[in-house]
């Protein structure tokens, strides 16, 4: 079920679905508009737009033994709604994370931590298609865990640790997981003195920041740390990306700081909608984007005030009741970015 229909090309009136592109545009000299909806296209029929070398080098953990990489992230309707949260997952079904599914569900409203029963199926699916998919066992797992707040990990731990861990022995399989909170939304920003110390300037994308304004009491090697991944292309100067911060709650497969880092920052070069780095990792884009979709294939959808317009991504929504029911997926949808 594709979202509702929009204005030039977007969501709620007339003109053609999300996705469509605008006819002066296509049209045009502009040739990275045109890319940009291809890029988009080939990802929702189950294609891939790159690979990263990194991940195909011997030192990354990829390489060591065969692993998936999941990404869950649950959308909340906008302050003052009824309406229902909606909770996605996606995961990876290749060795080289370069292709992608989602799966989205819909729960109590304003509820983070998604059911356990939900969450157990879906590992249990996810790790059965990459079995399919490569041939291989799932036996390192990562977990990167979106909009969790401090908290909330003792409870993450009961109810998601657990329903990941119940999955994995429901299949005979004992993978080592790594489970990894993202707080985007972060007031920290960091920058460079120049040499002559007159002036700051943007730091190098990539930059990680593991001490000094982080918690030491970690009982983690990694504990939590600060990425900046990518250059700020918008802001005054200097323009200071916003990093994300991750805190690294479960790591039996005992990583050490560096690897963990490495990891995460290629993972932010995969994000196949975009010819850039973005900001964090690539499951954790695409489950914020199948969450905040997930509203408008409801059966009782309905855009009051034209949220979608104006409103943000995380907290954006319909007012609808909360007795929600998505519209059942087509079967060739599935394995497929098809949310994004």
């Amino acid at each position: 079920m594709a979202p509702p229909f929009g204005k030039g090309g977007g969501k709620g009136g007339k003109g053609g679905g999300k996705g469509g592109g605008r006819g002066p545009k296509v049209l045009g000299t502009d040739g990275s508009y045109s890319a940009g909806i291809l890029l988009k296209v080939n990802l929702k029929l189950g294609g891939a737009n790159g690979v990263s070398k990194a991940m195909n080098q011997s030192k990354s953990v990829v390489s060591a033994k065969p692993t998936m990489v999941v990404g869950l992230d649950v959308n909340h309707a906008g302050r003052g709604s009824t309406a229902d949260s909606h909770p996605a997952i996606c995961y990876s079904l290749d060795r080289l994370c370069s292709k992608w599914a989602t799966e989205v569900t819909s729960q109590k409203a304003k509820e983070e931590l998604v059911p356990a029963e939900w969450l157990k199926a879906r590992m249990v699916h996810a790790a059965q298609e990459f079995q399919k998919r490569t041939g291989y066992t799932v036996r390192r797992l990562f977990f990167y865990r979106d909009g969790l707040a401090h908290n909330m990990f003792s409870a993450a731990v009961v109810q998601e640790v657990a329903a990941i861990k119940s999955a994995m022995e429901q299949l005979g399989i004992c993978p080592e997981l790594v489970y990894i909170v993202v707080q985007k939304r972060t007031r920290a920003r960091f920058c460079m003195r120049t040499p002559d110390g007159r002036r700051y300037e943007k730091p190098p994308y990539g930059l990680v920041v593991d001490r000094e304004v982080t918690d030491a009491t970690h009982h983690t090697a990694a504990g939590d740390f600060y990425l900046s991944p990518h250059f700020a292309l918008k802001g005054r100067t200097p323009r200071t990306p916003r990093p994300a911060h991750y805190h690294v709650i479960v790591d039996e497969a005992n990583l050490t700081a560096d690897q963990v880092h490495d990891f995460t920052f290629e993972l932010c070069h995969v994000y196949q909608r975009a010819t850039k780095v973005v900001s964090c990792p690539a499951p954790v884009y695409y489950a914020h984007l199948a969450a905040f979709q997930a509203q408008y294939n409801s059966t009782n959808w309905r855009d009051e005030s034209a949220a979608w317009e104006t409103g943000s991504a995380a907290s954006g929504g319909s007012s609808g009741s909360s007795a929600t029911v998505l519209l059942p997926m087509h079967k060739d949808h599935d394995g497929k970015l098809w949310q994004v």
